[in-house]
């Protein structure tokens, strides 16, 4: 730690509960929003409630497939202390774009239960639910993850 920098640097941002909770339908079923007039997909949710592409103020929930294939990839060098470093430790994480059944991407995400070497660009995955950390008042917070779908 730095003497210029007296707080730790995992402070910068702040996770608060009560937006874990209002995202919680997005976090842990991937919902996002779909255009009843044009079908248009989008996650997260679509917040400003204008669509883009026929300027429609009507969106339902939309529930994503939870499983898809890896569009890219890359290992993270330097661990992010805000996702959890002290659950999962230090090792190197799999960073990746993870591209849905529906067409829509997922970035930034980690790959999970798999060595660097086996993961490969179309490989299949799915979704998992893991702890990233606890909450100040002690409760765990979850979020999403992708694994190799086992055949």
């Amino acid at each position: 730690m730095y003497s210029a920098f007296p707080e730790p640097a995992y402070q910068i941002a702040v996770y608060r509960e009560p937006i874990y909770w209002r995202e919680r339908k997005g976090r842990y079923r991937l919902v996002g929003s779909k255009c009843k007039k044009c079908g248009e997909l989008w996650w997260p949710r679509r917040v400003s409630e204008v669509c883009p592409n026929c300027h429609s103020r009507d969106f339902d929930e939309y529930e994503f497939s939870h499983e898809g294939e890896v569009f890219s990839f890359m290992q993270d060098s330097v661990p992010m202390p805000l996702m959890g470093m002290h659950v999962y430790g230090r090792d190197r994480r799999i960073i990746a774009s993870v591209k849905l059944k529906e067409g829509v991407c997922i970035f930034p995400t980690e790959i999970v239960d798999c060595p660097l070497e086996k993961v490969k660009e179309g490989m299949k995955v799915q979704l998992v639910v893991r702890k990233l950390r606890r909450a100040n008042n002690g409760n765990w917070l979850y979020g999403y993850m992708w694994t190799p779908i086992r055949e």
